[in-house]
């Protein structure tokens, strides 16, 4: 069977230098006010943030339905049987939803793993389903293997303020109410318990405090050198790379990279917010 791996523009891959064989992008739309964009296309970060700094608000919405059944249509022409999406978490958008729709207008076979997150992460677990695919893995056998790191891995958000995630409606209701304490510096859990949406798991007055929270969870989690680590920022670069040098002095080895969060969900976290994810190294042997 061959399998052709789809992502949205949340898991970053529009920043690769090169194209990924079998790996393949569908960008979100991001909308201000009248105005509609491409994420990664018609959009991007710098300018993404610049509109942030001026004072924006942003919203998100599904790849348009055209796009993914053109990107099916032409996949099916080269003899995939099967799509196979890692999209961003079902618990915040519908966009695995509407590729399985796009699929069955298209007549390809779908099929999807759901990681309850969004971001980089996302493109690691993309890279590894190729790998495994190539390796002539079942869909089910690498679903087994993404699961099993799946289990070992977390999101956390530490938004500056919270207007920008209230005003997209990417907080459940229990976590709204910490709209009017502006002052807090909350910790927000992104992950499987959450059924992949964002809840408050701490509610520090700092970020230095915030990000020290983020730290001992990840001490508590267990991070080795067998996991990966992601520190993204919104122009707040001072502070990824505090909470990278608190983790490499701990974990000897550990695989982490500091770097400027995707377009897509740093609308929603606004700017001088953080996010850090860890997954286990995914086992494709």
């Amino acid at each position: 069977m061959k399998i052709a791996v789809v992502t949205d523009s949340s898991s970053d891959i529009y920043d690769l230098k090169e194209a990924i064989p079998g790996i393949y992008g569908l960008p979100l739309q991001i909308l201000s006010g009248d105005d509609t964009y491409l994420d990664g296309e018609t959009i991007d970060r710098n300018m993404t943030f610049d509109m942030l700094e001026e004072g924006h608000l942003f919203s998100t919405s599904l790849p348009p339905l055209s796009r993914a059944e053109e990107l099916f249509e032409q996949l099916k022409a080269e003899g995939y049987d099967l799509i196979f999406g890692i999209n961003l978490s079902t618990g915040l958008s519908g966009t695995t939803q509407a590729l399985n729709t796009a699929a069955s207008n298209v007549g390809i076979d779908f099929d999807y793993f759901d990681l309850y997150s969004g971001g980089e992460i996302l493109l690691t677990y993309a890279k590894a389903a190729r790998v495994m695919f190539d390796k002539g893995f079942t869909v089910e056998q690498a679903k087994e293997r993404l699961a099993e790191a799946r289990d070992h891995s977390a999101t956390y958000i530490l938004p500056d303020n919270l207007k920008h995630l209230m005003k997209s409606g990417r907080l459940s209701p229990a976590a709204s109410i910490l709209g009017g304490l502006l002052k807090i510096k909350p910790v927000l859990y992104l992950g499987q318990e959450t059924g992949g949406k964002l809840e408050p798991v701490s509610k520090p007055r700092t970020m230095n405090r915030a990000i020290k929270d983020v730290f001992d969870r990840f001490m508590e989690a267990g991070i080795d050198k067998d996991y990966i680590v992601y520190v993204v920022h919104v122009r707040n670069e001072e502070y990824a790379n505090k909470l990278r040098d608190m983790i490499v002095e701990k974990v000897d080895g550990v695989e982490i990279y500091v770097k400027e969060l995707v377009t897509a969900v740093a609308i929603h976290v606004g700017l001088g917010g953080l996010a850090s994810q860890y997954t286990k190294k995914i086992n494709v042997d």
